[in-house]
């Protein structure tokens, strides 16, 4: 995002009436079929920054808009807030509070998209390398963003921006892949459950590890002690 587009007065986006009740009720995403999608609504930008308005005018929040996928909308605040540097350094800041009060070891899924708040944005934590995927063009533009919260609040060695999921291709958005920093000259060693791994970020899927299944990876080890499974 550029300070323009920071400090002006976000575009207002209209929900049709009849269609806004499940955004009012907190869901997090707006599809396009429930947007009045005026010429002026369809000329904005891939993730630009708008505030979201019931059928009356009644702000529903503000967020993500994206004309060109069926998940149009996505809130980030449901205020009429600034969407800025402040705000998601704040999000991530919360989201690690809470990564670290859970994990013992600095390897886990630090932001999970809509439940941390940052919609369409995956931040992956492997010691002192972190990686990025965006898969939302709101996502995309706060970028900047992102990397310099990242790098205030853990100093990390390197951070890989991962950018090239069939998510991305759904959004409208062009393959993204970058290191920041120093990149590693070889897969990464990682600790889950009391056992050693090797994860190949700038490689592998995705982020390179699943961190997201790490409860049910110690469920099925759970039920598999002394057993022959497959």
């Amino acid at each position: 995002m550029t300070d323009a587009e920071r400090h002006k007065d976000y575009p207002k986006v209209r929900i049709l009436p009849g269609q806004h009740k499940r955004a009012q009720s907190g869901y997090p995403w707006i599809y396009s079929n429930e947007i009045d999608m005026s010429p002026e609504t369809k000329s904005l930008k891939r993730g630009e920054v708008v505030e979201f308005e019931d059928p009356s005018g009644k702000i529903l929040g503000t967020g993500f808009f994206n004309s060109h996928s069926l998940i149009a909308g996505r809130i980030v605040s449901r205020e009429a807030q600034r969407l800025n540097l402040s705000l998601i350094r704040a999000r991530i800041e919360r989201a690690l509070k809470l990564r670290e009060r859970v994990f013992k070891l600095p390897y886990y899924r630090l932001v999970h998209a809509e439940a941390d708040g940052l919609p369409g944005l995956i931040v992956d934590r492997y010691g002192e390398i972190i990686v990025i995927e965006a898969n939302a063009a709101g996502a995309e533009r706060m970028m900047d963003e992102v990397v310099a919260s990242l790098q205030t609040l853990l100093q990390p060695n390197s951070i890989l921006v991962k950018g090239d999921g069939i998510a991305r291709k759904l959004e409208g958005l062009e393959p993204n892949i970058q290191w920041i920093g120093d990149v590693p000259s070889g897969p990464i060693k990682i600790e889950e459950g009391g056992i050693q791994f090797f994860a190949e970020p700038g490689t592998g899927q995705k982020t390179g590890w699943f961190f997201d299944q790490s409860a049910n990876r110690k469920l099925v080890g759970k039920y598999a002690k002394d057993n022959k499974v497959l």
